[in-house]
């Protein structure tokens, strides 16, 4: 299963990211997903890694926050 970040959503239509080969696709949207969202193909389309996107967040905003306490 491949893993995409969901990098904006225009009409209903989101552009995703794949984390692992890079390449990039334009889907429908799972419900209630947005915008950087982790969500993962599986057999029946895309469903949203709740758990995966919570832990890239933390990640981020703990970069951000180190990015900021060196100025």
């Amino acid at each position: 299963m491949k893993t995409y970040v969901i990098d904006r959503i225009i009409n209903g239509i989101a552009l995703c990211e794949c984390l692992e080969a890079g390449e990039n696709i334009e889907i429908t949207p799972p419900r209630g997903a947005k915008e950087g969202d982790l969500i993962r193909q599986t057999k029946n389309g895309f469903e949203i890694d709740k758990e995966a996107t919570l832990c890239r967040k933390k990640q981020l905003d703990g970069r951000l926050q180190r990015l900021f306490d060196k100025s």
